[in-house]
């Protein structure tokens, strides 16, 4: 059977004055078996070309805190070690971590996340600090993360972090090491180039975030609240209580007069005006509802409820909840709803239209979908957090997102199958709603809305993009 270990930390030589250290990369375990070693990094491996006493003193020196002094030409491309290129083989496969300082614990650490560019000398006459890095604090100090670039670096203290940053304060080899990184680079290629200029920092962040599996946290479904925490219930505690219920829905009759799914798909389109002297009636609504967002299975599986909805969602969390702003419908009173799934019905959160903020979130739904008429019914999409980030880590709000989209396109096709207006809208005010339903934003508030409505009789079918 093969031994798997960490790669073992020995004691390595007293710190001297060199300023380029190499070590093993975080999270690198070390699998020998009969003569043969291999480096395992989840999701790749690499197996060493050869397994003898020098080999295992180097990996024991590069996986000790101190790391291997290297020659700080190895930047320029030349050679880490005499009489071995291991470490360069390593280095340029992804395998090393790079510190410029006096030690492990000093100066700034880089930290590959892939194969990094071909090291070269590079001379930009101003360098800039990327529009693209973000400074976070970790555990072991602080990160600069940088989406675009094939690494993060890792400063001990927010001292070096300036120091090594700010251009007077950075030696020589610390700016050659950030050129090489992608952090420092020439101001013109990001204001210059489109795939540069594209991205905003924050949403360049979060798509590498929520996309790349992390090796100092863990990744996706690993419920790691699970004895921290009780799981968040299905339905959220302490909700009002439903005051109007819906009519039943016959699936027979819905049957008989649906389109088919190709015609849904090919008469979808974004309404953005109602008809009020024909608008919205109770009942319709109700189907609405009972067709996109009901409950129609909740289970508990080793204590965590779970549920089935029409539309799909990441492990039967279905966190988003469902928020009403009715203006005109008839038989329903204007005002802002609760819908709960479970017993297909309305609970009241505030009164008619006059709360100011409830006021204001009107007038941000006509605003965003360029029509000076406002809706018939803006729902709000809002995610209960803890349903899904009490089991999914660093990619739980991208999850909340592709659920917002499933759900949209779900209410679009039946909308259009029931001959109703609707239209989704790229933005709203998260803060408006909170203030209006008076939830915590850190625990519930809204990502998503859709305006619903009876179509205006100017609007008529046309070959056009939504």
């Amino acid at each position: 059977m093969p031994e798997t270990a960490t790669a073992p930390r020995l004691p390595s030589p007293a710190r001297s004055s060199a300023s380029l250290r190499l070590g093993l990369a975080p999270d690198v375990w070390l699998a020998r078996d009969a003569g043969r070693a291999v480096l395992v990094r989840w999701p790749r491996s690499r197996t060493l070309a050869r397994w003898d006493a020098a080999t295992e003193e180097l990996l024991t020196r590069l996986g000790s805190p101190e790391g291997v002094e290297a020659d700080p030409g190895l930047l320029d491309g030349g050679p880490a070690l005499p009489g071995t290129d291991l470490p360069e083989q390593l280095l340029d496969d992804g395998w090393l971590t790079v510190t410029v300082g006096t030690g492990s614990a000093h100066g700034v650490t880089v930290l590959p996340r892939r194969r990094p560019p071909h090291r070269r000398p590079r001379s930009v006459p101003q360098p800039h600090l990327s529009r693209h890095a973000v400074l976070v604090p970790a555990d072991d100090g602080w990160r600069l993360e940088a989406p675009h670039s094939w690494c993060d670096l890792r400063f001990p203290d927010l001292e070096q972090t300036h120091r090594c940053l700010e251009g007077p304060g950075r030696t020589g080899l610390e700016e050659q090491l950030l050129l090489w990184c992608g952090v420092l680079v020439d101001p013109r290629e990001e204001r210059e180039d489109l795939g540069h200029r594209q991205w905003s920092a924050h949403e360049l962040w979060f798509h590498e975030r929520s996309r790349r599996y992390r090796r100092e946290r863990g990744f996706g479904g690993t419920f790691w609240a699970r004895g921290a925490f009780p799981p968040p219930p299905l339905r959220p505690d302490g909700a009002a209580a439903v005051t109007v219920r819906f009519d039943p829905v016959d699936p027979a009759t819905i049957g008989a007069r649906s389109l088919s799914l190709h015609r849904a798909l090919e008469d979808r389109r974004s309404v953005r005006r109602h008809d009020d002297e024909a608008p919205l009636d109770r009942h319709r609504l109700g189907e609405f509802l009972h067709r996109t967002a009901r409950l129609r299975l909740a289970q508990e599986v080793d204590g965590v409820e779970y549920g089935s909805k029409p539309y799909p969602s990441g492990g039967s969390v279905y966190e988003t909840e469902l928020y009403l702003l009715v203006r005109r419908v008839q038989g329903l009173s204007p005002g802002l709803w609760r819908y709960d799934p479970a017993e297909h019905g309305l609970a009241p959160v505030r009164e008619g239209l006059g709360h100011p903020d409830v006021a204001a979130l009107l007038r941000e739904a006509a605003h965003s979908s360029t029509v000076d008429a406002p809706p018939q019914v803006t729902v709000l999409m809002a995610p209960r957090f803890g349903r899904i980030l009490w089991k999914y880590e660093q990619m739980g709000y991208a999850v909340m997102l592709k659920h917002v989209g499933v759900l949209m396109q779900t209410m679009y096709l039946v909308a259009t199958d029931m001959g109703l207006a609707a239209c989704a809208i790229g933005s709203g005010d998260s803060d408006l709603f909170s203030r209006a339903t008076g939830l915590d934003p850190l625990e519930c508030t809204s990502v998503g809305e859709l305006l619903l409505g009876t179509p205006h009789p100017d609007e008529r079918f046309q070959e056009r993009p939504a």
